[in-house]
């Protein structure tokens, strides 16, 4: 069973992921703040994480750099979870190390295909 951490400090983005997905195939962790997403890191090992950029305590940009320098996360699949869709935005996103980024509003369609991204594949999925 994949596990996935969803990140957002918005209710509805935190639990739309679960609505979507088939919950016999995945574990799902959520929080709405940068901290936990590092505690929660610590304590389960978490295939992919949907992390908003814009959240509250430390942003998004900057939990995805702590995690690609930490050994013992560098196989969890980071997919940006938000709402920044300009250009300039998605290469600042992709520059800081995240393996995909997801637009919101998502569709299952959406998110079951970011949730296919390999690491280090070369290919970052984009939803616009």
């Amino acid at each position: 069973m994949k596990t996935i951490l969803i990140a957002d400090d918005d209710y509805a983005n935190r639990i739309l992921p679960g609505l979507l997905l088939d919950k016999q195939k995945y574990q799902l962790f959520e929080t709405d703040n940068g901290q936990s997403v590092l505690e929660i890191l610590e304590l389960n090992s978490i295939d992919f994480l949907l992390l908003d950029i814009s959240l509250p305590n430390i942003s998004g940009i900057d939990i995805c750099k702590k995690i690609k320098s930490h050994p013992s996360h560098r196989q969890t699949i980071v997919i940006a979870y938000t709402a920044h869709s300009m250009e300039w935005e998605i290469e600042k996103i992709l520059a800081a190390g995240f393996d995909a980024v997801l637009i919101k509003p998502i569709t299952k369609e959406q998110l079951l295909k970011a949730l296919k991204t390999k690491k280090d594949s070369g290919t970052n999925y984009q939803h616009r």
